[in-house]
């Protein structure tokens, strides 16, 4: 949910939103980088603990020892 807000408030503050193609995953979903004024929501998300990088495997979001 704050993830969500997050990008919500990003976007509609944005004057443009860019977004690249990059392929699809195994399940034919598109995959996509989206960036506002330069800087990639991604990273933003991950460097807000709003999202973690991908790991090649599904880990538990809840799990307190997980390393961020």
């Amino acid at each position: 949910v704050e993830a969500r807000r997050y990008l919500t408030r990003r976007i509609r503050a944005a004057p443009t939103v860019n977004i690249t193609r990059e392929g699809q995953d195994r399940y034919r979903r598109t995959l996509a980088r989206v960036s506002v004024a330069g800087s990639d929501l991604g990273d933003e998300l991950v460097r807000s603990r709003l999202a973690r990088t991908w790991q090649g495997s599904r880990e538990a979001w809840c799990d307190a020892s997980a390393e961020w």
